[in-house]
């Protein structure tokens, strides 16, 4: 949570949106309005934006965010992304939660007019497989965690045993 908060901070710092009458060293210590509603104590004269029922929502379709400051900071296995900016509605603060997963081998396979992607990737759950089939701009995939690899393959491996043995026998 400190973390979280001083980033926060730096956020609100950079972006020169600085709460009125406040010190510095008080935005690192409390971010106000954070329990508040959004926007209060952030964004200067906040309280003189129209209400909602004002405000001509035929726009949001088309408007366009203008990022202004971004932050990225890790922890344990996952990424945090806090993007401060506006748009035609005010200013606003996107956070993300993103998994790191590692990726530990890949391959691709193409056969006939399909391509085949295979991952072995790790997450904090485990390793696992990843299988996708991309064909004709469609994509399906299936996911086989590394506990169950082998019994997966079995059936694979009969199949491809089966048609050695027709091979020779022809």
């Amino acid at each position: 949570w400190a973390a979280f908060r001083n980033i926060l901070a730096e956020i609100l710092e950079a972006s020169g949106l600085m709460v009125l009458n406040q010190k510095p060293s008080d935005a690192e210590e409390h971010l106000v309005g954070l329990s508040d509603d959004v926007g209060v104590g952030f964004i200067p004269d906040h309280g003189n934006q129209p209400s909602s029922s004002t405000v001509d929502r035929a726009t949001d379709s088309t408007c366009q965010d203008e990022t202004g400051v971004s932050k990225v900071i890790r922890a344990d296995q996952k990424r945090f992304f806090f993007d401060l900016g506006n748009n035609n509605r005010g200013h606003f603060l996107r956070i993300s939660e993103v998994l790191d997963q590692l990726e530990l081998v890949s391959k691709t396979l193409q056969v006939e007019q399909k391509l085949f992607y295979l991952d072995l990737k790790e997450n904090p759950r485990g390793k696992y497989l990843k299988i996708s089939k991309k064909m004709s701009g469609s994509r399906s995939t299936i996911i086989v965690p590394s506990s169950d690899i082998s019994w997966f393959l079995d059936p694979f491996n009969y199949y491809v045993r089966r048609a050695r043995e027709q091979r020779v026998a022809a």
